[in-house]
């Protein structure tokens, strides 16, 4: 869907603009101390979620079968990280960040735009327990864009988030 989406805007500039690194002192606003802020406040809300979740509907019972175990070979769970943490953030970022977001601001407005790139963003999560996760993350990652005007805060903050949700799913 990303190179679609490149393929219709017919230009890579926008991708330029959105992933702009600047001066070192940017780089580590953007991609370290944006994305640190924005993860604990994405936890803290996912865990709220989570308790609201459970007092409603019970535990949930995602699948966490990613294909891979402890007795995977190496290159298999580097193939697994490779694409869960890095491959896939920058994907979707671009995806429902970039090329979403902006279309819908055009048409409707910040928030608007805000509110349906996350709700997509969850939509394609699938699992009604993780698309509730993901909508929060995609609202913040939204916002976060918004105001940074880039896609980095968003990609890294992602990349923390799905590293996290790795671990976690092997510990």
């Amino acid at each position: 869907l990303v190179l679609l989406y490149i393929y219709v805007d017919g230009s890579l500039d926008r991708i330029k603009e959105m992933l702009k690194f600047g001066s070192l002192k940017r780089v580590l606003i953007l991609i370290l101390a944006i994305p640190i802020v924005v993860t604990i406040i994405d936890l803290i809300l996912n865990m709220i979620y989570a308790v609201v979740w459970i007092g409603i509907f019970g535990e949930p019972s995602t699948n966490t079968d990613l294909g891979t175990d402890w007795e995977s070979s190496s290159i298999d769970i580097a193939f697994l990280f490779l694409s869960v943490v890095i491959v896939t953030p920058i994907a979707e970022e671009l995806l429902f960040r970039g090329y979403i977001l902006d279309s819908i601001k055009r048409m409707h407005g910040d928030w608007a735009a805000i509110f349906w790139s996350a709700f997509l963003f969850g939509l394609v999560h699938f699992d009604p327990f993780i698309s509730g996760q993901a909508f929060i993350g995609g609202f913040i990652y939204g916002w976060i864009r918004i105001k940074t005007g880039s896609l980095l805060p968003s990609i890294a903050g992602h990349m923390i988030w799905n590293m996290m949700a790795l671990s976690l799913t092997y510990m």
